[in-house]
């Protein structure tokens, strides 16, 4: 039986801004230390502005055709230069409470304008000459852990109630 990650949860911006991620560094370094290093922020949802890449990974998850998984990741879509035409992710925290973001988005490759969208691994997107924005939105009253989920068996965001000693 198929059962719902979450009921319902609300939250409010606690604060929203503009980020802006300069040119050579991996989009995950860079929420990394602007965001969770130098703002203290656990907990935000973030939307990426188009903006070109020196190199991208995407990757699709079909579904696994062994049975045991809803979808499973696959290999990953390299791209040299490219524009990342849309991009939204959340950041919230592991099982164990370490950072963790999550992004669903669209590269587009520069030469052959192919486009391809799905899971990207910020890790590898590393931004072009003239940086990225990204809107943040902080949350007040609700973040986002991984737990596993019964029905895909797999780690993924699950809305979680912060307490505003736990947001300090």
């Amino acid at each position: 039986m198929l059962q719902s990650r979450a009921l319902a949860a609300a939250a409010y911006g606690e604060k929203e801004f503009l980020l802006h991620i300069p040119a050579g560094q991996t989009i995950s370094q860079a929420i990394q230390t602007q965001l969770r290093d130098a703002e203290h922020i656990r907990f935000a949802l973030l939307s990426f502005q188009p903006g070109y890449l020196e190199s991208g990974v995407c990757h699709t998850a079909p579904p696994d055709s062994a049975g045991k998984f809803i979808v499973k990741y696959g290999a990953g879509h390299e791209f040299g230069p490219c524009l990342l035409l849309a991009g939204d992710a959340v950041l919230g925290e592991d099982q164990y409470g370490a950072p963790l973001v999550h992004c669903h988005g669209c590269l587009v490759e520069q030469s052959t304008q192919i486009s391809f969208g799905g899971h990207l691994d910020l890790s590898r997107c590393i931004v072009g000459k003239q940086g990225l924005s990204v809107q943040v939105l902080v949350t007040a009253d609700i973040g986002f852990v991984a737990k596993k989920d019964s029905t895909s068996q797999m780690h993924v965001f699950h809305p979680s109630i912060v307490s505003a000693e736990a947001r300090l």
